[in-house]
């Protein structure tokens, strides 16, 4: 993903204005066309349901900063991630990233 990193036709916000809860997301993509969706959760907050917009297709956690195999208290990895109609609903930890993947777009 460093081959755009001087451009932004490697960098898309998802949502740059979620202000009141602290949470972030963005997109970025490599030359080939490959992305990585990316969610911070940077209050201390755990948002359930929260609501992100992405394309429709089956997701795989490439990271979780929050994991129980990282030393967190969440378990993302054992999760299912689905976006339907464009928009994933997650429960989001606090103080936590999250790296997805579409491995299978609907």
């Amino acid at each position: 993903f460093y081959e755009l990193d001087d451009s932004w036709s490697g960098f898309n916000w998802i949502n740059a204005n979620d202000d009141s809860r602290n949470v972030y997301s963005y997109v970025r993509k490599d030359a080939s066309g490959n992305e990585i969706f990316v969610i911070l959760n940077f209050s201390l907050s755990e948002w359930h349901n929260y609501k992100v917009a992405l394309p429709t297709g089956d997701y795989e956690v490439l990271l979780a900063s929050n994991d129980i195999s990282n030393g967190g208290y969440f378990d993302v990895y054992n999760q299912k991630y689905q976006s339907i109609n464009n928009e994933m609903s997650l429960n989001l930890p606090a103080i936590c990233g999250i790296y997805l993947r579409n491995v299978k777009r609907n």
